[in-house]
């Protein structure tokens, strides 16, 4: 997962104007090999990180949040769904 995940981390941050913190991926369910979770938790995750930050969150987060996969990985927007899983899915090799 490495080099993608990170890549879309700092993206994330970017964009939604957050700080993420370094072990967001257990705070979102990933804690061991076979772990996963969805595009839908993944913004979820960052909608909570917006408001603990005092942030207010983009109105189209999500159209933000896919735009942002697709520009880092090169998935089609189509192919982009709530049930998209980050390690099967998104970054399955890194």
């Amino acid at each position: 997962m490495g080099m993608i995940v990170l890549d879309l981390q700092f993206r994330f941050e970017k964009v939604f104007k957050i700080r993420i913190p370094r072990r967001w991926l257990a705070e979102i369910g990933i804690r061991e090999a076979g772990d996963d979770a969805t595009l839908a938790d993944i913004q979820q995750y960052l909608l909570r990180l917006c408001q603990n930050q005092n942030v207010v969150p983009p109105q189209d987060s999500w159209k933000i949040l896919v735009t942002v996969v697709a520009e880092a990985t090169g998935i089609k927007l189509k192919d982009l769904t709530p049930e998209t899983q980050l390690v099967r899915d998104i970054a399955p090799f890194g």
